[in-house]
């Protein structure tokens, strides 16, 4: 049976908080892009914020950092997901340097190159895993073989997850998350 998978984004609603600002050090910010081990943490990284409404998953101002609540960490947690890290964040009003807002996480991600250059329909070059447009997206199973939730090698900004995460995060009732059928996936989107 084909296993279905799911691309995660950010659901964005009127006065949705955005985020604007951090003090991530250049170390930190390369380890992320990686999804190498941040081990010298001794402090929750700051993230400041625009806006009201807080949802549990928001994405940074830098692509490849996503935000979650404490409650989206416990969903994930039973998974016990390899090369999942969690990180401390504290978010603060930008304007006021108040209203701190705890128990969110930097959610960093194991990347996979998932993209089945075979069966999909885009434009691109194989050879390279270069992508310049999708119009029909299908995953490579094999890619995917031991893995629930991944970011997206060739678009650092995509997030896939797999049919059980996506049932347990539809269970849990978070915000700020919109779930599309991979293969409905298409790149860049055009509304």
């Amino acid at each position: 049976m084909k296993r279905k998978f799911y691309i995660l984004n950010e659901n964005i609603q009127k006065d949705s908080l955005y985020i604007t600002d951090s003090n991530l050090t250049e170390e930190h910010e390369h380890s992320l892009k990686e999804n190498a081990l941040i081990k010298d943490l001794k402090e929750p990284i700051e993230f400041y914020y625009e806006g009201k409404n807080i949802a549990d998953y928001i994405s940074a101002n830098k692509s490849y950092i996503a935000i979650v609540s404490l409650k989206f960490k416990k969903v994930l947690d039973p998974f016990k997901i390899n090369n999942l890290h969690f990180y401390p964040v504290l978010l603060k009003e930008k304007i006021t340097d108040k209203n701190s807002k705890k128990d969110y996480y930097i959610m960093s991600l194991p990347i996979v190159s998932f993209f089945d250059y075979d069966k999909s329909l885009y434009r691109g070059l194989k050879e390279e895993q270069y992508i310049g447009k999708i119009d029909k997206m299908e995953v490579d199973e094999n890619a995917m073989k031991g893995f629930k939730i991944v970011r997206f090698k060739e678009l650092i900004t995509q997030i896939l997850i797999d049919e059980n995460i996506k049932n347990s995060l539809m269970e849990a009732d978070l915000s700020g998350l919109d779930l599309l059928p991979s293969e409905e996936f298409k790149f860049p989107y055009m509304p």
